[in-house]
């Protein structure tokens, strides 16, 4: 089985700013970290904040100010608003594209962890916008840091925190489309409770959206009707130099829609998804390390007639993952990370019922040779229990220059075979049309 490669080499001039962001900054995180007015990013330091001027990749962020801004009503809806993204969005489910990739070549991640969904893909369609404090945009090959699938780059939702004060907020919507279609109600409520020591956060939203049709004359529907709840609570307890967060997810779709067969007659289609996921980070702080261990247990059930009959699913994963950041000295910084990852997964048109084990290890080398020049080298690798192993560099220079900046990168990435490509066989149809894989 051969993997789909991509690399790429690259020079970057940028005055003003060294990587392309929103045009508010992040400032409550920014303020906890002591760097006022400045945003910071995890994405491409593997959990670790760090300021973006310092960031030696090209990161795009959706901060809350900015999310709070925009009218858009769910995650890929403000995606829209990033440089180079193309988003399909449906309202049951979403495809992103990013500089001319395809689906599937961009790493969906929700604090740096992957999700499960229908037919063993993760889609931005099943993350509420409620939970979401900011969104992490990274362009270009990013598999030296997270393995499969980041060939074009990295989506990362980052979710709300509990911030060690008391707080509340509730936000309802509602509207419909100007041809009286698409009446929506959508409510929101969060809140954190607790101290510095320990401390909680809760998250609900609530959204029914009626069926849109764009011309009213036709059967099939263009938009499905939407129901979707919503739920997560998390804790954050901070016990002197560790820091553990966890953090519980449950998410309910049952959408329905209207498709019709080769003949016009009316045919009924659902897109329905039971998800539950608990993940957690935990921190510990020594006098020159720090060592970051993340965990993640999720599991979908999923029921879809796209118009051919019923397509189960049932999907779960386990993922753990450790980083040991050494500051060998104040100009040079090592990282050494170990992970495993556990997928079963059972599609109701597959030929069989699947399941796939990915390790992985990793070093990462950053070192301020001047205060003007500084470098990455980075390696990883991912060995596969149902197909290969894989093996991908990164390496990258920056210069600053006053208020210019010089950079140089280059990196290797690849996407893994999906279990529908190696175990999936259907039908579809839809008038003259005949979908096989």
């Amino acid at each position: 089985m051969k993997f789909l490669m991509t690399c790429t080499a690259c020079a970057v001039l940028s005055a003003m700013a060294q990587t392309a962001i929103s045009e508010t900054a992040d400032i409550d995180t920014a303020a906890d970290q002591g760097y006022e007015d400045t945003i910071m990013v995890t994405t491409t330091s593997l959990g670790q904040e760090e300021k973006i001027e310092d960031v030696q990749a090209s990161v795009e962020i959706i901060d809350q100010k900015m999310i709070q801004s925009l009218s858009g009503r769910s995650v890929p809806q403000v995606l829209n608003e990033a440089t180079g993204l193309t988003l399909k969005d449906t309202g049951s489910s979403s495809q992103v594209y990013m500089r001319g990739f395809d689906d599937g070549h961009t790493l969906i991640l929700v604090d740096g962890l992957r999700r499960t969904g229908k037919y063993g893909s993760s889609d931005l369609s099943g993350i509420m916008l409620e939970d979401v404090e900011r969104i992490e945009i990274v362009r270009g090959p990013m598999s030296a840091l997270y393995g499969a699938d980041a060939l074009a780059g990295v989506v990362n939702i980052i979710t709300k925190k509990a911030v060690g004060e008391d707080r509340a907020s509730i936000t309802i919507i509602g509207g419909m489309a100007e041809n009286k279609d698409r009446e929506t109600g959508i409510v929101r409520a969060s809140a954190t409770l607790g101290g510095e020591t320990v401390s909680h956060t809760f998250s609900v939203e609530v959204k029914e959206r009626d069926e849109y049709r764009l011309d009213q004359s036709t059967i099939a529907t263009d938009l499905p009707k939407e129901s979707k709840k919503f739920f997560s609570y998390g804790n954050n307890i901070k016990l002197g130099d560790d820091t553990l967060q966890t953090r519980f997810e449950f998410w309910d779709q049952d959408d329905t829609s209207t498709g019709a067969d080769r003949f016009s007659n009316p045919v009924a289609e659902y897109e329905k998804e039971k998800r539950y996921q608990f993940s957690g980070i935990y921190y510990h702080v020594g006098d020159n390390y720090l060592l970051d261990t993340n965990f993640g247990y999720g599991k979908s059930d999923a029921d879809v007639d796209r118009g051919s009959g019923s397509e189960t699913t049932k999907y779960s994963q386990m993922e753990l993952n450790s980083y040991f950041r050494h500051f060998t000295t104040d100009n040079v910084t090592n990282i050494f990370g170990i992970g495993a990852k556990h997928e079963d997964i059972e599609v109701s048109m597959y030929t069989q019922e699947a399941d796939r084990t990915n390790y992985n290890l990793l070093y990462q080398n950053e070192w301020d040779i001047t205060d003007n020049l500084s470098t990455v080298v980075g390696v990883r690798y991912d060995d596969f229990s149902d197909f290969g192993s894989a093996i991908t560099p990164r390496l990258s220079a920056k210069y600053d220059f006053g208020d210019t900046e010089f950079r140089i990168g280059y990196g290797e990435a690849f996407k893994a075979p999906h279990f529908t490509n190696m175990y999936g066989y259907f039908v579809r149809g839809g008038g003259s049309t005949i979908y096989r894989r």
